[in-house]
């Protein structure tokens, strides 16, 4: 009894070594994965969307944890015609469409701004905290290329 109960130990032991080595390779996957991309502010416009229960007093220590992030410190192009509606003829009639979820709207918007990718940040409070979703674009493919939800910490002044 007692060397069987031994022998179920060492397998046991030696399934969570296997186990253990396997996970190594993954969490280290998914830490690269997840790495920092900085865009260049000369070829990225940033479009900021901030929910009603952000005062305008906040926006601009939001905009420049924002640029820190995304940008090393450096002030990219604004897009504060992002969220403009576009008229677009097609063949029976004409299109309506609004934002940078358009393809459309991002190509021209592209032309118009000299750029080729576009950020889009959200800003809203949940539970009393600060938090950032941001969507990066591009001209290649309709969905967004990379998001990512953060929380946002307040300054001390």
């Amino acid at each position: 009894m007692y060397f069987s109960e031994k022998m179920n130990m060492l397998k046991w032991i030696s399934n969570f070594r296997i186990v253990f080595l396997l996970m190594i390779p993954l969490m280290l996957l998914s830490s690269i994965s997840e790495a920092q991309v900085t865009l260049d502010p000369g070829t990225t416009a940033v479009r900021f969307v901030y929910s009603r229960e952000i005062e305008r007093k906040n926006h601009g220590w939001i905009e420049e944890q924002v640029f820190e992030e995304w940008f090393d410190g450096e002030v990219p192009k604004i897009c504060h015609i992002c969220d403009n509606v576009y008229r677009y003829p097609v063949d029976n009639g004409s299109l309506v469409t609004r934002g940078l979820r358009s393809m459309i709207n991002r190509k021209k918007l592209a032309e118009i701004l000299e750029v080729r990718e576009f950020l889009m940040v959200l800003v809203r409070r949940v539970a009393g905290e600060f938090q950032s979703e941001s969507f990066r674009y591009d001209l290649s493919s309709e969905a967004p290329v990379s998001s990512r939800v953060e929380q946002l910490s307040e300054p001390w002044f």
